[in-house]
């Protein structure tokens, strides 16, 4: 009896409808929204869609004629206002069902033109950042927009912190673990170093001793003897690394010296190393 009823109750608030016409789903929203049409000269209450209504096609059309033609919204206000409860506040939950209650999902399959990553709505979900290729493939997309992608040097001189959080992205820094991993994750093929970048928070002395060996044994091979003839400041700067003889060894050759190979040099070996302007 009360299947029967609910049949009947059906045929009042739709039955005039047809879902092969093209406003189909606007016109059964339109009536679930107003609560109730004037069927037949009739007023009909309606509280819910018909039985069987949505699926991703639904889904598709209701979702945009929201956005377009509801809230007249553009590309920025549904990255800035678009989420599932607000869905659900204008009796659209349907469309939550079809994607599992995932903004971006919805966005992304109902908004394709234009191309909307996740970290760009205003709800990103945390496990979103736990995955290391999101986290890489949102710093790239960032320096792509500020156009340092392709450049390692400009790379090195402006990619920040702040250039992250402007954009939304500081968590994939947090969940990287700092701005140098980061970099590292995102471009694999520059093999970067933490004294490249001109943003790196802190020089550590792991990141001394790292610069100085690198400097020494890989960029330019030289032996112990060439080391005492040869060190100066300027070869710090000459190799990139002036940042951490400044900031990590008090502007001191000696100094970084001695803290990446301890007891293997004596000022007395190096009785240039201190004069700025030794080529």
């Amino acid at each position: 009896m009360a299947s029967h009823s609910k049949g009947k109750s059906y045929i009042a608030a739709f039955g005039d409808l047809s879902p092969a016409d093209p406003f189909y789903a606007e016109q059964a929203y339109e009536r679930v929204l107003s609560g109730g049409a004037y069927i037949d000269g009739r007023w009909r209450k309606i509280k819910c869609f018909p039985n069987n209504f949505w699926d991703k096609g639904t889904a598709y059309e209701l979702a945009r004629y929201f956005v377009f033609k509801m809230k007249h919204w553009g590309r920025e206000e549904v990255c800035a206002n678009f989420t599932t409860s607000l869905l659900r506040e204008y009796q659209l939950a349907g469309i939550n069902k079809q994607f599992g209650s995932s903004t971006y999902e919805i966005v992304k399959y109902c908004f394709p033109e234009w191309d909307i990553k996740p970290w760009e709505l205003s709800i990103c979900p945390n496990a979103f950042w736990k995955t290391p290729a999101n986290c890489a493939e949102a710093c790239v997309w960032v320096c792509q927009k500020e156009g340092i992608a392709e450049d390692k040097e400009l790379f090195c001189r402006k990619f920040s912190a702040k250039m992250l959080e402007n954009y939304g992205i500081g968590k994939a820094m947090e969940h990287s673990g700092g701005l140098y991993e980061l970099a590292k994750l995102s471009f694999p093929h520059w093999n970067l170093k933490p004294w490249h970048m001109n943003k790196t928070a802190k020089i550590t002395k792991e990141i001394v001793i790292d610069a100085v060996k690198w400097m020494i044994e890989e960029k330019l091979k030289w032996s112990h003897q060439q080391v005492c003839e040869n060190i100066s400041v300027r070869t710090f700067y000459e190799c990139g690394i002036g940042k951490v003889l400044m900031k990590g060894c008090h502007h001191s050759p000696i100094e970084a010296l001695q803290i990446a190979y301890p007891g293997q040099y004596e000022r007395s070996m190096l009785a240039n190393a201190e004069n700025p302007f030794r080529k």
